[in-house]
C-alpha cells in the first residue's frame, strides 16, 4: 500500500475552525493499492499508442487508395500528397532473357519528397526449355523465340559470335551518354508520371532491359528518377521552374548509344508553347572502364578526331549525325555541327524561318559546319581546304 499525506492550507478553514474552538486534524492518509497506481500510469501511455496506430493505419489505407499498383509489378509506397495515376511498369521484350535478380532498396523518410514510389520488373521464375526438332519451345509454360532458340543450335558460328557477344556485355566497359534540354514544358518536367513514362519508352524502343525504377517527386517543384537496367542505369533530374531536364544512361555491350538521341529528344524535348523558344538539346557521349588495346570501339569513338572534336565536346548548340557508313575500306561518319564560339544557333534558326529577315533572306551563311571523318580521322569541313580543293575539278559531276 501506498499512503499519501495531503495537508490541509485552506487558510479560511482553519480561521474558522478556530474561532469555534473545534480542533482540525494536521493532515489525511490516504490508501491507494499497487494495481491502481500501476493503471493509472500505463493508462495514458496506452490509450496514445493505440491512437496513434489508428491514425497510421488510416494514413497509410488512404495512401493504399491512391496509389494502387499495376498486376504483375511490385511497387514501394511512399508520401503521396498529390492525385496523380500510378507510375507505368516495367515491360521486358517476350523474345528476351532476364536473369534473376535480387532487389534490396532504403528509401530515406524525408520531408523534401512529396512522393517516393518504386517500380519493379516482376519475373517468373526460369525454366529451362524443351525444344522440338525445329528448336521451338514445347509446352505452354515454357517459351522461346527463334532467336532464343538458335543458341541452342550445333553451328559453332553461331556460338561464337553468341560467346563474344556475351562476353561483350560482361565486360568492365560501357558507353556513357550525358544530356542536357532546355526550354523543355514546364508541366511535363513536374509529372512524375509523364517523365516516367518517357524513360520506360525510351529503354523499350532501345532494345534496353528496365529491371526496377524508383521517382521522387521533390516539393515544391522537381522530379528525380533513376532506373536500373539490366546493361547498366538510367537517371534523369529536372528542374521545371527553369525548363531543364539533365538525363544520363550509362549501358554495357555492343549496342551504340548514339543512335538513341533523336529518340532521347522527342520523348523528353516536349516544347513549351508557340511563344517560347523551342528546346535545344546538347550532349556528350564517353567511353567509360577498361578495354583492350586493339577495341575496334575504343578506336573509333574512344580515341579518335571524332571523339575529341564532336563526341566529347558538351559546349555545342547542334552536333547532329548526317550518316555514318561502313564501307569495305573504312568507316565514314558525317556530322553538322554548330559552334557558338563560331556561329550561331539563333542565327540559324532565322535562316530556316520566313521572316523576311537578313538570315532568312541569305540561309546558306548559317549553315551548320558539317565535318566528314573516315575511321575517326577529321579530312574536311564544309568550308575547308580540300573540298575546295576537290569542287574546283570539272569532273565532279554531283554533291550532295
Amino acid at each position: 500500500h501506498i499512503i499519501s499525506q495531503k495537508e490541509n492550507t485552506m487558510k479560511s478553514k482553519a480561521n474558522g475552525s478556530a474561532s469555534t474552538g473545534e480542533k482540525l486534524p494536521v493532515g489525511m492518509n490516504v490508501r491507494v493499492t499497487a494495481k491502481l497506481w500501476w493503471m493509472s500510469l500505463l493508462l495514458p501511455m496506452l490509450t496514445s499508442f493505440f491512437v496513434g496506430q489508428a491514425a497510421r493505419r488510416y494514413i497509410l489505407l488512404q495512401m493504399a487508395t491512391l496509389h494502387s499498383p499495376s498486376s504483375g509489378v511490385a511497387t514501394v509506397p511512399g508520401i503521396l500528397l498529390d492525385d496523380t495515376n500510378s507510375l507505368p511498369p516495367p515491360k521486358v521484350r517476350e523474345d528476351k532473357e532476364v536473369p534473376m535478380t535480387v532487389y534490396t532498396s532504403k528509401i530515406t523518410d524525408t520531408a523534401a519528397s512529396s512522393s517516393a514510389r518504386t517500380m519493379i520488373l516482376e519475373k517468373k521464375p526460369w525454366q529451362e526449355c524443351v525444344l522440338d526438332e525445329n528448336y521451338e519451345a514445347l509446352g505452354k509454360t515454357c517459351q522461346v523465340s527463334k532467336a532464343t532458340a538458335a543458341k541452342y543450335k550445333d553451328d559453332d558460328d553461331d556460338d561464337d559470335d553468341d560467346d563474344a557477344a556475351e562476353e561483350e556485355l560482361h565486360m568492365p566497359a560501357g558507353q556513357h551518354l550525358l544530356v542536357d534540354i532546355k526550354n523543355v514544358n514546364h508541366d511535363f518536367l513536374n509529372s512524375e508520371q509523364r517523365l516516367a513514362q518517357a524513360m520506360v519508352d525510351v529503354v523499350w524502343e532501345s532494345d534496353l532491359t528496365l529491371l526496377s525504377y524508383h521517382c521522387h517527386k521533390l516539393f515544391p517543384m522537381g522530379v528525380s528518377c533513376v532506373g536500373v537496367l539490366l546493361e547498366s542505369h538510367i537517371s534523369f533530374h529536372t528542374w521545371p521552374e527553369n525548363g531543364v531536364i539533365t538525363l544520363d544512361l550509362f549501358t554495357c555491350g555492343s549496342g551504340l548509344l548514339i543512335p538513341i538521341l533523336p529518340l532521347i529528344e522527342r520523348l523528353f524535348a516536349i516544347p513549351g508553347g508557340e511563344e517560347e523558344e523551342p528546346p535545344t538539346m546538347i550532349w556528350i557521349h564517353k567511353l567509360r572502364g577498361f578495354r583492350n588495346e586493339d577495341d575496334a570501339l575504343q578506336r573509333h569513338l574512344g580515341s579518335s578526331n571524332l571523339a575529341y572534336e564532336i563526341l566529347g565536346v558538351m559546349d555545342m548548340d547542334m552536333k547532329k549525325e548526317v550518316a555514318t557508313v561502313k564501307t569495305a575500306f573504312q568507316m565514314i561518319d558525317i556530322w553538322d555541327v554548330i559552334k557558338p564560339k563560331f556561329q550561331s544557333i539563333d542565327s540559324y534558326r532565322k535562316s530556316q524561318s520566313n521572316d523576311e529577315s537578313y538570315e532568312a533572306n541569305h540561309p546558306e551563311l548559317y549553315l551548320p559546319d558539317r565535318q566528314v571523318y573516315l575511321d575517326g580521322t577529321m579530312q574536311s569541313t564544309r568550308k575547308g581546304k580540300e573540298a575546295r580543293e576537290i569542287l574546283k575539278h570539272k569532273t565532279v559531276e554531283h554533291v550532295k
